[in-house]
């Protein structure tokens, strides 16, 4: 039997609202078949990632199946997906579906397109098909078979042959099973496979309001939640709730499989939430890293057995830490450390790559107010899992904090999340934190105070800056001014590459528009005329910060150059606008474009000399 694919993980995916449907776009929604004690969150990246390149929000599906019962009797989880299917394709007009399955879901799917009298009719609502790191038949649609480069040790399931005759056969080196199923470079073959071409972009992070929704199930068999209250809560940086009154809450009364719904509610990039789902059992607090973008596939989920068991303990905290990348901590150099309260806890005992550890459950498991790191006897025989004994001090009401942190294998700056020292207890409480499955050259809470990069420059506009718009305006576009000068403003950008991270926008000072008509004067006062960037996401043929001066010259034609102060400005003609770049120190510090009216002639050098 199949059995593969990420362990109890609770938090984020959806099904939202779908908006209406994009006529005009060429590809193929996308359905995702989770594997064994799964759910849809597992595409909870990969989701983001396709819609960083265009794919509408509504283009996507996941179905929330009972996996205990798929291994023996698959007909419910078959209608799930004809249903899915058909509601993909009624929204969006297309004829075909594209499929991701992983781990069970890819035997799941082998036996939907091969098996009964509607086999042939489901391999023809099939456009393109992706089997990560499972089953080795081919179902007879196109296909490309994605293979873990670290196979699982202990499933038999996947120590076949490890190659799909007829398909497209792709190894990711160094990658784990669920790692394999949400990484971005799995991300840039199911792109390329269905569209044709490599993605533009890897997940792009929003600035300012975005929208999440998603489900509250019953784990593992993916049924509403019942009865559960859920409560959205806005908090600080440490964990405390902001004001009295949750920003959203909901009663599920949906208990039907993959029921559970609730938003989609607006919330802000960059801040801290908290979730609050309350059952007869307590309440579970769910933490995340603050959004990046929308994010229509969050899950919370529940399950009353597992929460007793590492709960139910008085005057401590009982916690569970969930990445949908295995947590790696035998590997010397490639290893994720996990600290709770400074406690370094995914020890080469405790996480081997061999366990493949998706989940970390923290709790006082005897009782004794001691942490003892050494495997939990029940949930170190389950897959996925690993518990250990660390005693955190708790209470009711919570009367101190604790903080988890990560830092990751795969880069970028350390992670934290703090919570309050919520107690557990019979009809206490547990916390969930839901670590993010990628990395991002920056922290999540810089989206609140800078712009995030728009890719656009073009013609007159760079990022949100278009030559010409209002003072005002600008504003408005940007989160945050870093400096506001008489007539210069600095905003700033998260960088999601080298460089600088910043945007300057020059508005001309009057002396700069007495030698204009009287007419364009007016038209060109407190409007802006530069707009300047560090930022290198941004190039300007080729251009960008950190090339050399000799490429710079290389490739412009007719530059004129100024030395003004420590900088010297080149000016390059283009039929909108003047390419503008500021050199220092040999390379490019800013690029950018200026207004054609005041860098004519001998116009040029005042004008630079104004924003030098």
């Amino acid at each position: 039997m199949r059995r593969a694919a990420v362990l109890l993980v609770l938090v984020v995916g959806v099904l939202a609202a779908a908006p209406a449907a994009h006529a005009s776009f060429s590809h193929n929604p996308i359905l995702f078949v989770h594997g064994i004690e799964g759910t849809g969150a597992q595409f909870e990246s990969q989701k983001m990632r396709f819609m960083s390149n265009g794919y509408p929000a509504n283009w996507f599906d996941e179905v929330d199946y009972d996996s205990t019962r798929a291994v023996g009797d698959k007909t419910a989880v078959d209608q799930q997906i004809d249903q899915a299917i058909a509601g993909l394709k009624r929204r969006t007009g297309k004829s075909k579906v594209d499929v991701v399955a992983h781990s069970l879901g890819t035997m799941v799917m082998y036996d939907y397109l091969t098996q009964g009298p509607q086999a042939a009719q489901r391999r023809a609502n099939v456009g393109h098909y992706v089997n990560v790191d499972g089953q080795d038949q081919n179902p007879g649609v196109p296909t490309l078979a994605l293979w873990a480069g670290r196979p699982l040790a202990n499933a038999r399931m996947l120590q076949g042959d490890r190659h799909m005759d007829g398909a497209k056969n792709v190894t990711i080196p160094n990658q784990t099973h669920v790692q394999t199923c949400t990484s971005k470079e799995s991300f840039v073959q199911y792109f390329d496979f269905f569209t044709g071409k490599p993605p533009a972009h890897d997940l792009v992070p929003e600035s300012g309001p975005i929208r999440i929704a998603g489900k509250t199930l019953i784990f593992p068999q993916n049924v509403g939640a019942l009865g559960a209250m859920m409560e959205l809560w806005p908090v600080d940086a440490r964990g405390r709730r902001a004001g009295s009154r949750p920003l959203y809450s909901r009663r599920i009364t949906d208990g039907s499989q993959g029921g559970g719904g609730w938003g989609p509610v607006t919330v802000q990039a960059g801040k801290r939430y908290e979730f609050a789902v309350t059952t007869t059992s307590g309440t579970l607090h769910y933490y995340y890293e603050p959004f990046v973008r929308s994010d229509y596939t969050v899950r919370l989920l529940v399950n009353d057995a597992l929460t007793n068991y590492s709960g139910n303990r008085s005057g401590s905290v009982g916690s569970l830490q969930i990445r949908y990348k295995e947590i790696w901590g035998d590997q010397p150099g490639q290893n994720d450390v996990l600290r709770i309260n400074g406690l370094s806890v995914c020890t080469a005992t405790l996480c081997p790559v061999s366990k493949a550890v998706n989940g970390f459950f923290a709790f006082d498991r005897n009782r004794d107010r001691r942490s003892e790191l050494s495997p939990d006897p029940v949930l170190g025989q389950v897959p996925f899992l690993q518990g250990t004994d660390v005693f955190v001090a708790g209470s009711t009401p919570p009367n101190g904090t604790v903080t988890f942190s990560l830092q990751s294998r795969g880069g970028g700056p350390p992670r934290t999340v703090t919570s309050p020292n919520w107690e557990g207890g019979t009809g206490g409480n547990g916390i969930v934190v839901q670590w993010a499955d990628y990395e991002l050259p920056f922290q999540a809470s810089e989206l609140l105070r800078c712009g995030v990069p728009t890719g656009r420059v073009h013609g007159r506009t760079l990022d949100r800056v278009r030559l010409g718009l209002g003072r005002a305006t600008v504003r408005r576009r940007y989160p945050h001014i870093e400096q506001r000068r008489r007539y210069v403003d600095r905003f700033c950008l998260t960088p999601p590459r080298r460089g600088g991270r910043s945007v300057r926008v020059g508005y001309p000072a009057p002396k700069l528009l007495r030698r204009l008509a009287s007419r364009t004067a007016r038209r060109m006062r407190g409007h802006a005329v530069l707009a300047l960037t560090s930022s290198g996401y941004y190039a300007i043929r080729g251009i960008r910060y950190g090339t050399r001066v000799r490429t710079l010259r290389r490739r412009l034609h007719g530059e004129r150059s100024f030395h003004i102060g420590r900088n010297r400005w080149y000016i390059a003609r283009s039929r909108r606008a003047e390419l503008v770049f500021k050199v220092r120190g040999g390379r490019v510090r800013e690029v950018g474009l200026a207004s054609l009216s005041l860098t004519r002639g001998r116009r040029a050098r005042p004008f630079l000399r104004s924003f030098s």
